[in-house]
């Protein structure tokens, strides 16, 4: 998959101890960017996949994650260990900052909307969006989870 070549083509740089963190905030950026723009275009295929009841290419839920952690443990290459530690921090980040009702993003959100009509939301409202956003997100997390078991039970491995 997509992430099975960004682990086997990682490479090692070495920067001075000034350089790195300069370095490493450019390649989160970019990194995060790259996440960004999958997640734009997995709209329209989450649409497909759940009118056609098949899981996206490249999406997984918590046991998916779980094999390809095994996997790429199994593969064994430092670099590439660490490479999916920080493509899955990353992309827990940017979901997490995304405006989806019940994470972080959604709590801003609400505080930027009554910012801007300046008065307060009622808690009953606020209440009632967060908990379809947390249904429709457990939703798909069963879906996804669903997949990702028979996957593994089918024996097909998520790297290449």
């Amino acid at each position: 998959g997509p992430m099975g070549l960004a682990l086997t083509s990682s490479e090692i740089k070495k920067y001075s101890i000034m350089e790195a963190p300069y370095y490493a905030t450019i390649e989160a950026v970019n990194k995060a960017q790259m996440i960004f723009i999958g997640l734009g275009s997995l709209g329209p295929l989450l649409f497909t996949s759940i009118t056609h009841l098949q899981a996206p290419v490249g999406v997984m839920g918590p046991v998916g994650v779980a094999q390809l952690t095994g996997e790429v443990l199994h593969f064994g290459q430092l670099n590439a260990i660490i490479d999916m530690m920080i493509l899955l921090s990353l992309s827990l980040a940017v979901i997490n900052i995304l405006p989806i009702p019940a994470l972080d993003g959604g709590r801003f959100f609400f505080l930027l909307v009554e910012f801007v009509i300046r008065k307060k939301l009622k808690p009953e409202h606020e209440a009632t969006i967060n908990a379809i956003g947390l249904i429709t997100l457990l939703g798909l997390l069963l879906f996804f989870t669903y997949f990702d078991i028979a996957r593994w039970i089918g024996g097909k491995s998520i790297l290449p």
